[in-house]
């Protein structure tokens, strides 16, 4: 997020035109929910709490769960995800 100690918006005016940072979380079976959410929560927040002071700006985070397999993915704790597609599936934009 932008940081502003000369008084300058140029950061901020460059992070409006980026396009979004594509965040991948790999998931693959057993994983612990926690070990994926609690990463996909930080990066959302921070789009959040950027978009509110700026709400202009696209979304500074575009987050993807990507799995090691096709199908359903089982977490260690029972919870099934679909995720967006595979690693290998994924391609660079």
């Amino acid at each position: 997020m932008p940081h502003q100690r000369d008084g300058s918006n140029g950061e901020v005016r460059r992070l409006t035109t980026a396009a979004p940072r594509r965040i991948l979380l790999l998931a693959a079976p057993g994983s612990q929910i926690l070990d994926l959410v609690g990463p996909f929560q930080v990066f959302t927040r921070a789009s959040e709490i950027l978009a509110r002071s700026h709400p202009s700006m696209q979304p500074l985070y575009s987050l993807e769960v990507v799995t090691t397999e096709p199908g359903m993915l089982l977490t260690s704790c029972g919870l099934r995800l679909k995720a967006h597609c595979t690693f290998r599936q994924a391609r660079p934009r």
